[in-house]
């Protein structure tokens, strides 16, 4: 009998059952009870892809496609931000006369580490093709266009006056109103500068190029007695969390001292801007190719 009620009677066992009933009803609670919806994120492949923190960075140094696969929630990731900087312009062709290359047009929706700015672009589930544009030619993201940097101009004889572009270019020697015009198409904010002036009368000893405009800042005029002018400085961005100077103008050359290129990858007169950076070339030489930076 005393086994009987012990089977009849398993009070121990009985308490045991009700405790994990109980506790399994309050972790069903805790998991989905008063919580809100989870973060989601955009899910996106294209260029070369990093990370920091919670943020995902997509850097394209050439042609190529953004794919969002999905998009995410207001909680987590809608919308991209973006840095796209065109090549930066040619500086003039006369080796003693010509212009610097203004920088590549700089673009950018205004971030702060690990915030998202309210002016980046919201995507959806699609294809974006990435144009980043190498020297003296634009760069593109969704409908964001970056202008080229303008072209450095020649010298008097040679009858071109410095370009219109994203930074203008530096004004030749010989003409002291023909420095390039900076922010051309006009966006705001300002994708760049105007070019510096050159010296007005080609045929003195004294005569300099203007140097090219720069994101932030315009580019200088000759410089008296004899000397080219610098380019103007490029802009910083920390939107892959590593603070660099981009689109600065190049330095316009003279029979003096030549001008020095800008801060931000603008060339010395005779020297290319440096790649990927949009930098204006410097007089004779080549601008530098831009570059295309996404973060969510």
């Amino acid at each position: 009998m005393r086994d009987i009620k012990n089977i009849i009677n398993p009070s121990k066992n009985t308490t045991n059952i009700q405790s994990r009933k109980g506790k399994s009803f309050g972790y069903q609670i805790l998991g989905f009870g008063s919580g809100g919806t989870a973060a989601s994120f955009i899910v996106a492949s294209g260029g070369t892809i990093t990370c920091c923190g919670t943020c995902k960075v997509h850097t394209f140094t050439s042609p190529g496609t953004f794919t969002v696969c999905s998009v995410g929630c207001a909680a987590g990731s809608t919308t991209v931000d973006y840095l796209v900087v065109a090549g930066g312009g040619a500086g003039g062709s006369n080796s003693t006369r010509g212009g610097g290359g203004g920088g590549g047009g700089y673009r950018f929706s205004d971030t702060t580490c690990f915030q998202s700015s309210p002016n980046g672009i919201t995507v959806s589930a699609t294809d974006y093709p990435i144009t980043v544009g190498g020297a003296g030619a634009n760069s593109v993201f969704s409908n964001i266009t970056s202008a080229r940097g303008g072209a450095g101009g020649g010298s008097q004889a040679d009858g071109n006056p410095g370009g219109n572009g994203g930074g203008g270019g530096g004004g030749p020697s010989g003409d002291c109103t023909g420095n390039g015009q900076g922010n051309v198409p006009p966006v705001s904010p300002s994708q760049g500068s105007n070019g510096g002036v050159g010296a007005g009368n080609a045929g003195a000893a004294w005569n300099g190029a203007g140097g090219g405009g720069g994101k932030q800042q315009q580019g200088f005029n000759h410089q008296p007695p004899n000397g080219g002018g610098n380019g103007g400085n490029g802009a910083p961005s920390s939107i892959n969390f590593s603070n660099v100077m981009r689109s600065a103008g190049g330095g316009g050359a003279a029979p003096g001292p030549n001008g020095s290129g800008g801060n931000g990858g603008g060339g010395d007169a005779g020297s290319n801007g440096d790649a990927n950076t949009g930098g204006g070339g410097g007089a004779t030489a080549n601008g530098g190719s831009g570059i295309v930076i996404l973060r969510y």
